[in-house]
This record gives structure tokens, sequence and C-alpha cells, in this order.
């Protein structure tokens, strides 16, 4: 993914090359944008202690601020930012681009003029924020959705990611799946593309090698979980949240 400090046009080509750099790779299968937003890079050769005074608040350059602690943007269309990237693919350097985090309509306005669609959208999605809205959305656009977090991020979120919850326990009793893989089987038949992520050899073996069974009563059931977005940052210009208040 590329990050917001290198949403300028002129950023894009460099972060790309850095990328493949880094991976010791001359071509990736895909790029994502991270997050619908610019922030305004420090200067090139500049450093903690030394930054210029519009960005004296910033102790990490990829998050830039002002000496108030406020971060700070840049007025750059994405779309602009995603000609650039789409520059990248032309030249070989990436198969595939898309972005994360977007909504419809940013995808919209960033595609205007005829510029290609993004391959996906990358999104928190599991049973307790399953993203029906938007993958309507998505689908009428002809966009992948892939989930984040597919398991609701236990790790990081604890127990209010709900893979530990009565419904999900009741499910996987019911189906003889484990936890992890009812919450994927559900993404699943939902049309998300799915990418679990653990670092304990067992759980991968068994976030992978597994048959789908949920039925439609199990499906019904988790359909009706209570929804609750569980990841939003106040990226925004102003301090603002990337996501409506009213989903969370």
């Amino acid at each position: 993914k590329i990050w917001m400090v290198d949403f300028a046009p002129e950023d894009v080509g460099p972060a790309v090359d850095r990328i493949l750099k880094d991976l010791q790779l001359e071509y990736v299968d895909q790029i994502l944008l991270h997050w619908p937003s610019v922030f305004d890079k420090p200067p090139k050769g500049s450093s903690p202690g030394n930054y210029p005074e519009r960005w004296a608040g910033t102790e990490d350059p990829m998050f830039p601020k002002d000496k108030d602690g406020n971060l700070l943007h840049r007025d750059v269309p994405l779309s602009d930012t995603w000609k650039a990237l789409m520059q990248e693919k032309k030249a070989g350097k990436v198969r595939s681009i898309g972005v994360s985090n977007f909504s419809a309509q940013e995808i919209k306005d960033m595609t205007q003029g005829g510029a290609e669609m993004p391959a996906v959208n990358q999104v928190e999605a599991h049973v307790f924020w399953n993203q029906a809205k938007l993958r309507k959305e998505m689908e009428e656009l002809g966009v992948a959705v892939v989930a984040y977090s597919p398991l609701g991020n236990s790790g990081f979120h604890g127990e209010k990611s709900g893979i530990s919850s009565d419904l999900v326990a009741e499910v996987s009793k019911e189906s003889s799946l484990t936890p992890a893989q009812v919450m994927l089987n559900y993404l699943i038949n939902k049309g998300f593309i799915v990418i679990p992520k653990s670092v304990t050899p067992a759980r991968i073996d068994g976030n992978a090698n597994w048959e789908l069974k949920l039925n439609d009563e199990q499906m019904a059931k988790l359909d009706a979980a209570p929804q609750k977005r569980l990841t939003d940052f106040p990226f925004r210009p102003g301090g603002k949240f990337f996501f409506d208040e009213s989903e969370k």
C-alpha cells in the first residue's frame, strides 16, 4: 500500500520504486492507495529536529504535524494520485491497482473522465460489520471487495471483535467449524475476498484448510448480528474521522 504522504503525483512513482526495492522485485501483483486523504509530506532532506516551521510538530514523517499537533494536508485531488498510479501500472511495475477504505462516491470522483476502476477496495469487514451497503455499491461499480480484519482483529480490538461471541460459538458448534472458519465462511458466502492474518502455524493452517459449510439458516443468524465498525481514524482535514459517525 502507498501511505498518504506519498499521494502527491510526483511522489507516487518513487513510492512504488521504494516498495520494489524493499521487496527486491521488478514488479508487484497489486498496490493500493491506503486511505482517501492526502498528507503534506515534509520537504526532502529534512528530518525530525530540523523540519521547516510548517512541520514543527512532526515527530514521525509518516504523520506530518504543525506546532499545535494538527495533521497537515495537501490540496491534491485523489484523481491525480490515481492517474499517477495508473502510469506505474502502464510501466509494468504493478499488475493491478486498487484502493482501501474508500467510499463509492470517492471512487466515482477519483475515476471521473474515463480513468480505470480500481480492481479492489479493501475495507474492514466481518460478521459484526458486514458492509452490506458498500458491498452492493462496489458490485454496481465492478470493484471487488477485500475484507481486512475478517476475524475482527481480536489482537487489537479484543472482545469487541466478536469472534468469542455467543453467536459465533453457536454457529461454530452447529457447523463443526472453528469460530474463525465461521467468520471466514460468512464473508466468502457474501462474495468477499478474505485475507486473515496470523503468525501461529496452527491457526494459519486452520484458516486455509477447511470446507464451506454454513447453510442458509446459519447465514441468516449471522446476518442478524449487531453491526459496529471497529476501525476509524481522524485523518481527514480538520481532524475529522474517515467514516460517518452514525456508522460507529
